[in-house]
């Protein structure tokens, strides 16, 4: 491993006039055969800097890795990855840091072939990004975005796979302390769940929902053969109803509404007709022809389904 290290890992850095600490690290290309086990690594190269000790930003790139055992093969396309990131709180030595900006990361396509070559998984173009921001009154905003623009297994062929989040109205300060709580808490992670502990986060939770914090799903869906699969949901908690003394008053405290559709024919060449059929039967799912629909809503305690009353 040192050996290894000192070969192929080059790792250097550079304190600037403006305070700016510069690094770059390159991963040469790596090729080794094992027993037959044939593995190649493609060159990676790095380049980060941190500017003022509350900046951190750079990208990476990686061409990619190809794993071969007799006639089965994995193989990784380039991979990329890139962020522009500033503290608003903590610090990074600490651990503890909060901030906002963006990140991104690609990768170009995964690809496993079996002893027959035939194509056993494929994933193409999975992207995820995320950014965050602070409006004026320290609210956080995060949204992020995972996508894939081909899902493909020997019994299934996916496209245009797509999940976007947004967490809105996050008070930074209560997040810090947040933070601050666990990172204390990171050496002994049972700590965090003994009666005292659990009381200083009830509390934290408290002055976390005081914002109105809000969780939105706005979109979960793929392109199957037989049609869209796609469905939403928002989450936030009624503070009203959420006890400090009690930090498991926060499930009748939740509000939440989803809906969502998809094509029957795709769940009936899975085999799971029969499972459709008595959802359908028990009121969970609405069938309309060939299309499958729900919508469902739970708010101090009581879960709607369709319309219809759930009992808990």
């Amino acid at each position: 491993v040192e050996t290894f290290i000192n070969d192929k890992i080059h790792l250097s850095g550079l304190l600037t006039f403006s305070k700016k600490l510069v690094s770059k690290i390159v991963i040469d290309e790596i090729s080794k055969e094992i027993d037959g086990n044939k593995v190649a690594s493609a060159k990676a190269i790095g380049n980060f800097t941190l500017e003022n000790n509350n900046r951190f930003y750079g990208d990476f790139d990686w061409a990619g890795l190809t794993a071969t055992k007799n006639d089965e093969s994995f193989v990784i396309g380039n991979v990329q990855l890139s962020l522009d990131q500033t503290i608003i709180a903590g610090d990074y030595y600490q651990g503890n840091a909060i901030s906002i900006g963006d990140f991104d990361f690609s990768v170009a396509s995964i690809e496993a072939k079996d002893a027959a070559t035939n194509k056993a998984f494929t994933l193409d173009n999975m992207l995820v990004n995320a950014k965050s921001e602070v409006s004026s009154n320290d609210l956080m905003t995060i949204t992020m975005n995972y996508s894939a623009e081909k899902v493909e297994s020997a019994a299934q062929k996916l496209t245009n796979a797509n999940l976007d989040v947004k967490f809105n109205g996050l008070n930074i300060n209560v997040m810090q302390e947040i933070n601050k709580l666990t990172t204390s808490l990171q050496t002994n992670s049972e700590e965090l769940f003994n009666p005292q502990n659990m009381q200083k986060l009830s509390v934290l939770t408290s002055k976390l929902l005081a914002h109105d914090p809000v969780i939105e799903i706005k979109d979960l869906s793929v392109q199957t053969p037989d049609g869209e699969i796609k469905s939403s949901m928002q989450v936030s908690v009624d503070n009203k109803l959420f006890d400090t003394t009690n930090i498991m008053s926060i499930i009748p405290a939740l509000k939440a509404d989803a809906k969502g559709k998809a094509p029957l024919p795709f769940f009936v060449k899975l085999g799971l007709a029969p499972m459709i059929d008595m959802y359908v039967e028990q009121g969970f799912i609405i069938q309309q022809e060939e299309e499958l629909t729900f919508k469902v809503n739970f708010a101090q305690g009581q879960l709607n389904v369709n319309g219809n009353v759930i009992a808990l």
